[in-house]
């Protein structure tokens, strides 16, 4: 019998795959190797084939989770024309993001290995990510001013717009995460952002629709 090959890639993919469940019940900390490999259902050794370390796979279970994120903001941003009710899809989307504690455990270790890590090299990934989260948003706004749906004057301020919409999100995520899930509700916080945004960037021909406060 002819043995099956693996492709290395996606066999590590998926080893980060199976392993974000673990991370999800037990916490990026709490999770052993061995623990790991049992969830997966392979040998301990066979994750250390893939991964030099648990920082290694915590990276790798990162770029699978964000991937996926996109992958789903950009299927439900593809269901809509209208720029408005996208950049409510990019709220909700993150929110929801947002809402699970363990993506943000692992946010929050790869930034730390980020800090201390002389080779930058090995975090192109999360630049890349972060590059193509940059270029969806831009894209709704570009598009919004194409339309006459955003005011022109915002052509020349995209990329600040940019920047601070998606750094905010940055900062209420961990805000939300430090203080706790009971401290604020993140969906109004983030549907409030959004609204003054919608008032300063809106033409004033176009009423900005409100968000949807029933979900």
């Amino acid at each position: 019998m002819t043995p099956k090959i693996v492709d290395r890639a996606t066999r590590k993919k998926d080893i980060a795959q199976r392993s974000l469940s673990l991370f999800a019940e037990r916490g990026f900390e709490a999770a052993s190797m061995s623990q790991i490999a049992e969830a997966v259902g392979v040998k301990k050794a066979t994750i250390y084939d893939y991964f030099a370390n648990k920082d290694e796979l915590v990276m790798e279970a990162l770029k699978v989770w964000f991937e996926q994120l996109l992958e789903g903001m950009e299927l439900l941003l593809a269901g809509t024309t209208d720029p408005i009710e996208q950049l409510h899809i990019f709220i909700d989307s993150s929110c929801a993001a947002m809402e699970e504690t363990f993506a943000m455990q692992l946010t929050l270790s790869v930034t730390q290995l980020m800090a201390k890590e002389e080779n930058v090299e090995k975090f192109q990934f999360a630049r890349a990510l972060l590059a193509r989260i940059r270029k969806m948003f831009e894209g709704i706004m570009l598009e919004g001013i194409s339309r006459g749906v955003f005011r022109t004057e915002c052509a020349r301020d995209v990329d600040k717009i940019t920047v601070n919409f998606l750094a905010y999100l940055d900062g209420i995520g961990l805000h939300y995460y430090l203080f706790g899930h009971d401290a604020f509700d993140l969906k109004t916080q983030m549907d409030f952002y959004l609204e003054r945004l919608l008032s300063q960037i809106v033409s004033e021909s176009v009423e900005a629709r409100p968000a949807d406060t029933t979900t």
